[in-house]
């Protein structure tokens, strides 16, 4: 739940029940004010003085109304433009969600509204304003999201890799790294990690309305390298038991409490995937130089930017690279395949990454200054640098069923 902090909210809503609505939604908020006015947004003159009090405008918009879309147009770029405005609409498709985006907006919050949906918007809309003015969002982590091109790529050996390493960048400071494993049937990273998975997941997710941070440290486990993990479920469990708002919980709270928030993703696409990667400030699609992966890791690509997730910043990682390898994929014919150029990669050495695997400890330990830690290390330089200096990525915030 966002925390508002004394924040001035006008809404501008076609029905007294949405407003009944924000305003309880927005009671818990610690300060947080809503002045509501109920009418079509057509209906109210955008030069009324409760809009120049306003910290941050929730305007009800139907995106079906060319008149309606072209006020809130007016709102957004010309009349009001450093002021953060969310839109709320019924029934909205992608293509609508898509089109509000564009216009600027920078949350779409369905309806009827929910407290969760509300507080996750006005606290984003917060940031935004935060950052338009000059300030940092100094607090919160970076949160770098590793996706799949299939199975077998390798791709939970390299977020708990780069994880231990991470935190070695980091020794000796506390909640620097994390490693949250959403490959809720499979997952592996605690096992990995040789780490007890009795907690974990489930349990955080299981009472979404507790989670804060303290109910995070309780449920991770430790590795002495410094790096904190996320376990999955011990047990198979149906996808279903995650819901969109426990991961958008589950991962505000992360990056509120560590520097950086490494998530590993099962292969499966649903709701709660879409809502992490949402949040992702970068992507790491893991895949090898196989006809197989190659063409999955295609796929991927083509369905971020389908589903309004190619604005994220995402780096493509070859792993388990042998050079010179005889008749595999050659790396230009696979970026070819891809349309795009390949980014990292990761030199293979089953042998040490499996003893590695098997002991649970970082590669370093078994041998030093080998070429695939060095790769590894070169990939995680580079990221942690990309996130440390450059800005803060605007996240997406398509709040819309899968498949829609």
């Amino acid at each position: 739940m966002a925390q508002g902090h004394g924040l001035n909210v006008v809404a501008i809503v076609r029905s007294s029940e949405t407003g009944t609505a924000l305003n309880e939604s927005c009671a818990n908020m610690n300060g947080t004010r809503v002045d509501v006015h109920v009418g079509k947004l057509t209906d109210v003159h955008p030069d009324v003085e409760i809009f120049h009090n306003a910290d941050v405008l929730l305007l009800d918009v139907d995106p079906s109304s060319s008149e309606e879309v072209a006020a809130l147009s007016s709102i957004v770029s010309d009349r009001f433009p450093k002021t953060p405005v969310v839109a709320t609409t019924a029934n909205a498709s992608l293509q609508d969600v898509r089109q509000l985006m564009r216009l600027g907006v920078v949350d779409v919050v369905p309806q009827p509204v929910t407290p969760n949906d509300l507080g996750t918007a006005i606290e984003y809309a917060a940031r935004s304003r935060a950052k338009s003015e000059g300030g940092v969002d100094s607090g919160r982590g970076k949160i770098i999201s590793v996706l799949k091109a299939g199975g077998g790529v390798g791709a939970t050996t390299l977020a708990v890799q780069a994880g231990y390493l991470i935190a070695q960048r980091f020794k000796g400071e506390r909640h620097k790294a994390s490693l949250i494993d959403l490959d809720l049937q499979f997952g592996n990273a605690s096992l990995y990690m040789d780490i007890d998975n009795r907690v974990g997941l489930l349990d955080l997710v299981e009472s979404p309305e507790r989670m804060d941070v303290s109910l995070l440290q309780s449920v991770m486990g430790r590795h002495e390298s410094g790096l904190d993990v996320l376990a999955a479920p011990r047990d198979v469990m149906p996808l279903e038991v995650v819901s969109s708002s426990a991961v958008d919980g589950c991962l505000k709270v992360a990056a509120d409490l560590y520097s950086y928030v490494l998530v590993d993703l099962p292969t499966v696409w649903c709701d709660w995937t879409m809502q992490a990667l949402q949040k992702s400030d970068i992507v790491l699609l893991v895949t090898q130089l196989t006809v197989p992966h190659v063409r999955q890791a295609r796929r991927q690509l083509d369905h971020l930017s389908a589903h309004g997730l190619g604005g994220i910043p995402v780096k493509v990682v070859v792993n388990r690279f042998e050079k010179g390898w005889g008749k595999g994929v050659s790396a230009k014919e696979a970026a070819k395949a891809m349309n795009r150029g390949i980014d990292y990669f990761v030199m293979s050495d089953f042998k040490l990454v499996s003893e590695a695997i098997n002991q649970g400890v970082p590669i370093a330990k078994i041998a030093r200054r080998s070429k695939v830690e060095k790769s590894i290390a070169d990939l995680v330089d580079s990221t942690v640098k990309e996130l440390s200096g450059g800005e803060v990525r605007s996240e997406p915030r398509l709040r819309i069923g899968f498949g829609r």
